[in-house]
């Protein structure tokens, strides 16, 4: 990037606008991208554990809102299940992406679900369904996502995450009547 401006790349029929911001993301979700129309996010920061305030629900929210175009998706290498469990709850359809060298696959979240055929079709294989033993790791606690509405410093968003987790799982062992 020469500036901060809006740059325009293009590679074959793909036409690329982007913008570098140097601010936190969070606050640039709120500001300078509430009102964008994307097509393509690509998230990449720092771990989950690490960096909890770029994973939190309240982000992924704010993606969804972006994502507005005709296709659309957010891609991350991130596997973990509080961020599987952050898109599931703003309402992307999550999906496994390839195996890269000895790293687990990432994920892909739509706007929309992906056509069953053409993911049955295996022309694309390196986007699929999330396997059976991940759709039940994503009904456990650890599904539940960070969350920060209020700017919270990290050591406490790990806090109120365990707090939920334990909550989560004391509701799951009450009776149903």
């Amino acid at each position: 990037f020469k500036s901060k401006d809006w740059q325009c790349f293009s590679a074959g029929k793909v036409n690329v606008k982007a913008r570098l911001l140097d601010n936190d993301l969070r606050q640039a979700l709120q500001e300078d991208l509430s009102d964008s129309k994307v097509g393509l996010i690509y998230h990449d920061p720092f771990a989950p554990q690490k960096v909890p305030r770029l994973w939190t629900s309240e982000v992924f929210g704010a993606y969804k809102q972006m994502l507005k175009l005709a296709p659309s998706a957010l891609f991350t290498y991130s596997c973990a299940s509080a961020v599987r469990g952050a898109m599931l709850d703003n309402g992307f359809s999550v999906y496994q992406t390839a195996k890269l060298g000895g790293k687990n696959g990432g994920t892909l979240a739509t706007a929309r679900p992906l056509n069953q055929s053409w993911l049955d079709s295996r022309q694309y294989d390196f986007i699929a369904n999330l396997p059976q033993s991940e759709q039940e790791r994503l009904q456990t606690s650890s599904r539940v996502p960070y969350r920060d509405a209020h700017g919270t410093a990290a050591e406490a968003m790990r806090q109120a995450r365990e707090a939920e987790q334990k909550q989560f799982l004391a509701d799951r062992q009450k009776p149903i009547r």
